[in-house]
C-alpha cells in the first residue's frame, strides 16, 4: 500500500491546495527575502561538519525502491521516483565534499533555511552521493552515523525547472527502511530538531 507522503513529510502537517499555491521559483524566493527580514536565525544550529568521500556509483542499482542488494531497504516516494531520479546521471563521479549539518531548533519553512543558508542548492548528482554514503553507515537505522533516529527529517535542497525543491529522508515509523521524498520549497514548516545539510563555507 502506498504510504501517505503528506502524513510523514512534515510529520503531521498535510498539504492542500492552499499549500501547493506557496510554491515558488528561486527568483520569487529571492523578491520573498528582500521584502521581509528573516526571523530566527539563532534556531538554526551547526551541529558538525561531515566528509563525504570521493566516489563512482551507479544510482540504479542504489535507489531501489523497497529492494537494495547491500541490505538497504529503502522507500522511494513517487516524486522521488518521476522528478528526482531522472535527474541523476547514469553514473556518478562525486569529487568528495564537506557538508554541514544545521540541525533546527524551531520549526522553520523551506524560505526561513533557504535565508540562512544563503540560497544554498545543490546538484542531484551530488545530493544522491551524499545520501548513499550518509545511508550506507546506518542501514539498519541504528544510532551509530550522522542520521538521527528516528522520526526526524533530513533535508537537502535541488533546482528543478528553475524552482526550489527539497528531498529529504528519513528512519521510517515502521522501523525497516529509510524513506524518501521531495517536494517544491513552501512555507510549511519543518519540525524542531530536524536538519539540513548544505556544502561547508569558510563561514560554517
Amino acid at each position: 500500500m502506498q504510504k501517505n507522503k503528506h502524513l510523514t513529510n512534515r510529520q503531521g502537517v498535510k498539504f492542500d491546495q492552499l499549500g501547493r499555491q506557496n510554491n515558488v521559483s528561486r527568483a520569487k524566493m529571492k523578491e520573498f527575502f528582500s521584502q521581509f527580514k528573516l526571523r530566527n536565525l539563532q534556531n538554526l544550529k551547526s551541529k558538525k561538519i561531515i566528509s563525504i568521500p570521493k566516489m563512482s556509483f551507479n544510482p540504479g542499482e542504489f535507489f531501489i525502491h523497497r529492494r537494495n542488494d547491500n541490505g538497504i531497504q529503502l522507500w522511494l516516494s513517487d516524486d522521488i521516483q518521476n522528478i528526482f531520479l531522472p535527474l541523476l546521471s547514469k553514473n556518478i563521479e562525486f569529487d568528495g565534499v564537506d557538508l554541514e549539518k544545521l540541525r533546527l531548533k524551531k520549526r522553520l519553512s523551506d524560505f526561513d533555511i533557504q535565508k540562512k543558508i544563503g540560497n544554498q542548492i545543490q546538484n542531484p548528482d551530488d545530493i544522491a552521493a551524499e545520501i548513499k554514503h550518509l545511508i550506507s553507515q546506518q542501514p539498519k537505522g541504528k544510532k551509530n552515523g550522522d542520521l538521527d533516529v528516528p522520526y526526524i527529517s533530513h533535508i537537502f535542497y535541488f533546482e528543478y525547472m528553475d524552482r526550489v525543491w527539497s528531498v529529504w529522508l528519513r528512519w521510517g515509523d515502521d522501523g525497516e527502511e529509510w524513506d524518501m521524498d521531495c517536494d517544491e520549497t513552501n512555507a510549511f514548516e519543518w519540525n524542531v530538531d530536524d536538519s539540513v545539510f548544505s556544502p561547508a563555507t569558510d563561514k560554517s
